[in-house]
C-alpha cells in the first residue's frame, strides 16, 4: 500500500518545530536520518514527516520561539540531545547499535551511558571539553572491543565511518549472513555510508537473531 508524500503543511510544522527547539543544522539533520533514514524533509512521506514531528514537539523549546497549536506528549524516550558534543557522540551511538553492540538506540540510553562515564546527566550541561573527550573515548573504546573497529588510523569522519563500516561488514561474514555491502567505498560520500550502515546493521539483527 502507498504512503502519501509530506505536504507543504508537513514541511512547515516540522521546521517551525525544529526552531522552536533550538536545533541547529546538522542536529536537525542527524534527527531526519536517525529517524527516517533522510536528510531531507522533502523526502520524507507523510508517515514519516509524523514521526519527526512527534520527536521534534516533544523536546523542550526556546522560550522565545513558542510553537503554535497544541502540543503532544513527550513520546517514550525522547530527551532532547543538544551541546556542542551531542552530535559526535548521537553518530557513534547510532554506530554501536548498527554494530550489535548498542541495544538501547534511543538518545535516553546514551545520556546514560554518559552519565556513567563522566557523572554528568546531560552533554548540554558539559563546559569542559575533558568530560566530552572521556564520555567519547570510551564509547569508543567498548564499540572498539565488542566489534572489531580499529580506530587508531582514524584522523577524520571519514576515517571513522570506513573503520566503522569495514568491521559491520566483517561482522556479517563472520556470522554467514549474505553481505550485501560493496567492498569498495572510496567513492561513497556520507549519506550513503549512513544508509549502508542502517541496512547492514538491520541484516546483523536478524542474523544474530536467527542463530540465537
Amino acid at each position: 500500500m502507498s504512503t502519501a508524500p509530506i505536504s507543504k503543511e508537513q514541511i512547515g510544522a516540522i521546521h517551525a518545530a525544529k526552531s522552536r527547539a533550538g536545533l541547529d543544522e546538522d542536529t536537525y539533520r542527524d534527527v531526519l536520518r536517525r529517524e527516517t533514514g533522510q536528510s531531507s524533509s522533502k523526502a520524507l512521506n507523510a508517515r514519516e514527516a509524523g514521526r519527526v514531528l512527534d520527536y521534534l514537539r516533544a523536546l523542550p523549546g526556546r522560550v522565545d520561539a513558542p510553537l503554535k497549536g497544541p502540543s503532544k506528549p513527550a513520546a517514550r524516550g525522547a530527551v532532547r540531545m543538544d551541546g556542542p558534543y551531542a552530535g559526535k557522540l548521537r553518530a557513534l551511538w547510532i554506530t554501536g547499535f548498527n554494530l550489535g553492540v548498542v541495544r538501547n538506540r534511543r538518545d535516553a540510553g546514551l545520556l546514560a551511558f554518559v552519565e556513567r562515564q563522566t557523572g554528568i546527566s546531560h552533554p548540554a550541561w558539559w563546559r569542559e571539553a575533558a568530560d566530552a573527550n572521556k564520555a567519547i573515548e570510551a564509547l569508543k573504546a567498548w564499540i572498539g572491543r565488542e566489534a572489531g573497529v580499529d580506530w587508531s588510523g582514524c584522523r577524520s569522519t571519514r576515517d571513522m565511518q570506513e573503520a566503522s563500516y569495514h568491521a559491520l561488514r566483517r561482522r556479517l561474514v563472520e556470522l554467514g549472513a549474505r553481505c550485501h555491502m560493496p567492498e569498495d567505498t572510496r567513492r561513497f560520500e556520507g549519506e550513503q555510508f549512513i544508509e549502508w550502515m542502517r541496512l547492514g546493521g538491520e541484516q546483523l539483527r536478524k542474523a544474530k537473531g536467527a542463530r540465537a
